[in-house]
C-alpha cells in the first residue's frame, strides 16, 4: 500500500482524504452508501439492488426487472451474478477531453468478460479487463489495450484509466502506471455499471480531468482501506 507521505503535500489534501477531495471529481459511486433494494433501504446479504446513487452527480444508476446485482455482505460489495446483471444511468453519459475512470474490483476468475462499464447499445464503448495482464478500452470502435503484471484472482485491485490534454491515455493498477500510454481523442460514452463477471465491485470514480501524482497515490491509499 502507498504511503501518504510527500504525496499529500503535493495535492494539498488532509490525512482525512476522501475522493470529494479532488477538485475533478464529477461521479463518484461510493464504497456502501447510496445503495438501494426495492423498498429504498440498504440491501441486506444476497439481497438485490435497484439503484446505486451518485454521491458527486446526478447520475444515478437504477436497475431493471431480471438484471439486478446483489449485495454481498462478506465483501460489502456489489455481485454482477452473471453477464446480464447491471446498474443504469437514466441515458447516455460522455466524457470529452481530459478525464480519469477508477474501480475497486476483486476478480473470481479473470477474463474478457470481467467488463466495469460500457455503453449497452454501442459494442465500440468499454473499459474492461481483457485477460490477466491486459487491460482494455475501446473508445469509438477503437480498441485501446495495457499490458503489464499479472492481475490475480482472490484479492482486491485499483484499476483507473487517465486521458490527459494530449489525448493521451494511461493505465494504472494500483497507484502505478500499467503498459505504455495509447493515443485517442474520441468521446467516452458509458450508460452501464457492470462491475466484472461474478466479482466483487466496491466502487466507481470518475473525474473530468487526469489525476495529479499526489492525488493519485492517496486516492490508491483511500481505496485500499475500503
Amino acid at each position: 500500500m502507498l504511503g501518504l507521505g510527500s504525496s499529500l503535500a503535493t495535492s494539498g489534501v488532509t490525512s482525512e482524504f476522501s475522493p470529494s477531495n479532488i477538485s475533478s471529481l464529477i461521479h463518484w459511486y461510493k464504497h456502501s452508501e447510496g445503495i438501494e433494494e426495492a423498498d429504498g433501504s440498504f440491501p441486506e446479504d444476497g439481497e438485490q439492488i435497484t439503484a446505486w446513487r451518485d454521491q458527486k452527480g446526478s447520475e444515478d444508476v437504477t436497475s431493471g426487472e431480471g438484471t439486478f446485482m446483489t449485495w454481498n455482505d462478506t465483501e460489502e460489495a456489489l455481485v454482477a451474478n452473471g453477464d446480464t446483471k447491471k446498474l443504469r444511468t437514466s441515458g447516455d453519459v460522455t466524457l470529452s477531453g481530459r478525464w480519469s475512470m477508477y474501480v475497486r474490483i476483486k476478480f473470481v476468475a479473470v477474463s474478457s468478460g470481467d467488463v466495469f462499464v460500457q455503453d449497452t447499445d454501442d459494442a465500440g464503448m468499454f473499459f474492461r479487463i481483457n485477460s490477466a495482464t491486459t487491460v482494455k478500452m475501446k473508445i469509438g470502435g477503437a480498441a485501446l489495450a495495457w499490458d503489464g503484471g499479472t492481475i490475480n484472482t482472490g484479492q482486491y485491485y485499483n484499476i483507473g484509466v487517465e486521458r490527459n490534454g494530449s489525448n493521451e491515455i494511461r493505465a494504472y493498477v494500483d497507484g502505478a502506471e500499467y503498459g505504455s500510454a495509447v493515443s485517442n481523442s474520441s468521446d467516452f460514452v458509458w450508460d452501464t455499471i457492470k462491475g466484472g463477471f461474478n466479482d466483487f465491485f466496491k466502487t466507481a470514480i470518475i473525474c473530468n480531468s487526469e489525476l495529479i501524482s499526489g492525488d493519485r497515490a492517496a486516492l490508491n491509499t483511500y481505496l485500499n482501506n475500503i
